[in-house]
């Protein structure tokens, strides 16, 4: 049997959480359920959530220039006028209907 190759120490830093039975307990019984480690399910658990924080729009960071963020800024104080399709896609939205590709559809309530 071929042995897999391992990374050295160096390339591993250590992380330490303090945690309630209760929770550790939780994360242990996920872990066994999965087939896995209880450190392999924290790792690939924490990499997917901390992922999922960095990708979501709310913590995107957008970065101007100064002749960028002066443009911006104009177009904030006097937005330029809408052109008809424009005025169309507003007055869809207040009619609560949307386009879902090609296809007009009305827009379903939530419960």
């Amino acid at each position: 049997m071929e042995k897999r190759p391992t990374k050295a120490k160096a390339d591993y830093t250590r992380f330490e959480a303090r945690l309630s039975p209760e929770l550790k307990t939780t994360i242990e019984k996920a872990a066994e359920i999965r087939g896995v480690t209880t450190s392999a399910f924290a790792k690939t658990t924490l990499k997917q959530v901390a992922e999922g924080v960095i990708a979501a729009p709310s913590s995107q960071v957008i970065l101007l220039d100064a002749e960028a963020f002066a443009r911006f800024e104009e177009l904030i104080k006097a937005p330029p006028n809408f052109n008809e399709a424009m005025l169309k896609a507003l007055e869809d939205v207040k009619r609560n209907q949307v386009v879902i590709g090609y296809k007009r559809t009305k827009r379903k309530e939530l419960p």
